[in-house]
């Protein structure tokens, strides 16, 4: 790497970091925990200015296409567009639910990551000390709230109050010689809590516009810029609609091999019948990662780095609104810690029907997918590769058509080696066409004037969903713009790029150095790895 390169990461990284310090708190880059991101006006336009001046100085850079210092200067040319353009979009000005998720996160991001017992107190204490001020910000620059956004944040603020209420219980166990600072910071905190609680309700609910939608140009802006995909929306949505109806056919393909003349609907209902009791769902999905990690270190599939960890725990409660199943949360990435968080939603403390209706979704077949998908050799390992990557925007552009695509091959992928049976493959082929489901859906929403109540009920009747499921999945889809589509779309950027690998290294080829090879990559868009690729055989 070119020395000027080089300098201007570390600038880009240290600028980043103290705009967003809760981001840089999740990456685990030290001296910026005690704060939270300063969205006036003078502060964004200050960071526009200092990252404006790196992507003038980049452009002295000129190394060959496909090289490693290609790769690194794309990146940092492309995550200074999509910066610049987030202040565009002004999300800060529409979205209530993003002060409450900067407040959630900041903090509990200080619970996992790993700080000395003086550190996590003092961040803890300072970013709690900060919350009042951090919410009359919000209060002054919430012009425009977008209704489901709205909504969601004032669901989002009932678990933020009782999250308050679990740090302080936390924090006098542990710090109990500051009892007085801390439920005097906690009652502030939770004072200014209730106080934008009650200004959501009554002082900007009737200001609230249904319109949630980029519009077609951004969405292809998203695409090209953080996808790096030389499709556009009318593309993508094709491929979506093309594999929505080629994995209906896979699915009667299969439910043959299970029941000849039987559904695959009728299947399903009746695989999500054997799941385990509510008791033991966080010991299933613990015996199902500790299999699959077993599979691994024997078939040699993928390396597993050691000292890797990952740690299966409830989701919190303020983020089961928008986790109606399981989610990942990685690594520190600039940190030495590797360990990772694979959340599984409890079932509500309920019983009969309505528990039963709820562990339909933890049936021992979709255990095995998901945690596959969120843990080993998904996320988890994907995740952990990325943390021992050397360049700082390999660790910080984190492309989800990368870091989904891959979790969603690994399902298909476990599935060719013969890891799992027909019963599973038919939930995993169930929860592809959820995917294709969300591209269109995604591209809809944003691009063709598709309405949230819509989507959910698109995804509902077309994915088997929920309707709850599918409100927290369509909640989600609002806010993260081309991410959807990117699972699907990323999965088969994937493997075309394994089968343009497999052409180009020959006999040389196995399955396993094809999965070495590409984590290494860090979550970069897939079509720079298909640069190298090309470069490697010239």
């Amino acid at each position: 790497m070119t020395r000027i390169l080089t300098s201007l990461q570390k600038k880009f990284t240290q600028g980043y970091a103290r705009f967003h310090p809760t981001s840089a708190t999740a990456l685990g880059i030290k001296g910026y925990d005690g704060v939270f991101l300063d969205y006036s006006p003078s502060s964004y336009q200050s960071y526009l200015s200092e990252i404006s001046i790196l992507a003038h100085s980049l452009r002295l850079i000129k190394p060959p296409l496909g090289s490693s210092d290609w790769i690194d200067c794309r990146l940092l040319k492309n995550k200074i567009k999509l910066e610049k353009k987030e202040w565009e979009f002004q999300s800060h000005l529409k979205d209530p639910s993003l002060y409450v998720s900067e407040v959630l996160y900041g903090l509990w991001y200080l619970w996992v990551r790993p700080f000395s017992r003086q550190e996590r107190f003092e961040a803890m204490m300072g970013r709690l000390a900060k919350i009042p001020d951090f919410l009359d910000q919000a209060r002054s620059l919430l012009q425009f709230p977008v209704k489901v956004w709205l909504c969601m944040a004032q669901e989002e603020i009932v678990g933020l109050k009782s999250f308050l209420q679990d740090c302080e219980k936390e924090l006098l166990r542990t710090y109990p010689r500051e009892k007085p600072s801390i439920q005097k910071v906690i009652g502030r905190a939770l004072k200014a809590s209730k106080d934008f609680e009650t200004f959501l309700k009554k002082n900007i609910s009737k200001k609230a516009s249904p319109s949630f939608a980029v519009g077609a140009a951004h969405f292809d802006f998203l695409l090209k810029t953080y996808h790096g995909y030389s499709q556009g929306h009318e593309e993508i949505l094709k491929i979506g609609q093309k594999v929505f109806q080629e994995v209906q056919e896979e699915l009667k393909e299969t439910a043959a091999k299970i029941r000849k003349g039987a559904s695959w609907e009728s299947l399903i209902d009746a695989i999500k019948k054997e799941h385990p009791s509510q008791r033991n769902l966080m010991a299933s999905y613990q015996k199902a990662s500790r299999a699959l990690k077993k599979f691994l270190l024997k078939s040699r599939l993928v390396q597993i780095p050691k000292g890797e960890k990952l740690r299966i725990i409830p989701t919190p409660l303020f983020a089961r609104n928008t986790v109606p199943y399981a989610a990942y949360i990685d690594p520190p990435l600039f940190g030495k810690d590797l360990t990772g968080h694979f959340f599984v939603t409890p079932v509500p403390n309920t019983k009969g029907a309505r528990a039963q209706e709820y562990l339909k979704e933890h049936s021992e077949a979709s255990i095995i997918i998901t945690s596959l998908h969120e843990g080993y050799p998904g996320h988890h390992l994907q995740f952990v590769w990325q943390a021992l990557s050397t360049s700082p925007l390999r660790k910080l552009f984190n492309c989800s058509s990368y870091y989904e695509g891959w979790a969603l091959y690994c399902e298909q992928m476990m599935g060719e080696v013969g890891y799992y049976d027909n019963k599973a493959k038919l939930l995993q082929l169930k929860d592809k066409l959820w995917r294709a489901c969300r591209v269109i859906v995604d591209v809809g929403m944003h691009t063709q004037g598709l309405g949230d109540e819509e989507a959910v009920d698109f995804l509902s009747r077309n994915a088997r969903m929920s309707k709850a499921a599918a409100r927290a999945d369509v909640n989600w889809y609002t806010q993260r713009p081309s991410v959807p589509q990117s699972y699907l779309t990323g999965m088969l950027q994937i493997k075309s790029l394994r089968h343009e690998a497999q052409r180009a290294w020959g006999k040389r080829y196995s399955l396993s150095r094809f999965h070495h090879w590409f984590l290494q990559y860090g979550a970069i868009p897939v079509p720079f790895i298909r640069k190298a690729l090309k470069r490697e055989g010239e």
